[in-house]
């Protein structure tokens, strides 16, 4: 479990990166915080399913191709995961960023940043148990 958690956690600080870069990006750019989160959060997470699956976890083999049957059921546990996770955090973000109304971009980005590294505790437990374990 010591080499999940390390793999688990240096793929979240990838992820984590991505994450609040691109979010930071779309802000910026003017979108708002709740699309910002969900769209900065998909492509994080697509990237963390794929780095989980072969290295944290080993739910495929790294020699192997990844084949459609193999990772249907593991890619729907994931996604069904990954949108309460979002629906959480948008919902926290959009409470954040009401209260401290028109908010500067950094903050509203420091805000985002808190918010999914609390996330990302819970993460770890739940994908372990429920999105890749072999049942």
């Amino acid at each position: 479990m010591r080499r999940q958690l390390l793999f688990f956690f240096i793929i979240g600080g990838i992820q984590f990166v991505l994450d609040v870069l691109l979010f930071h990006l779309l802000v910026s750019s003017g979108i708002i915080a709740i699309g910002a989160t969900v769209i900065s959060r998909a492509l994080a997470a697509l990237l963390g399913f794929y780095l989980n699956g072969r290295y944290t976890f080993r739910y495929w083999s790294s020699g192997q191709p990844i084949r459609w049957p193999v990772i249907r059921p593991v890619l729907q546990r994931f996604a069904g995961l990954w949108c309460l996770q979002t629906l959480v955090s948008a919902g926290l973000i959009a409470l954040a960023v009401i209260w401290v109304a028109d908010a500067e971009t950094w903050v509203q980005t420091l805000i985002k940043s808190i918010i999914e590294l609390l996330i990302a505790v819970a993460s770890f437990f739940l994908q372990r148990t429920l999105v890749y374990s072999r049942q």
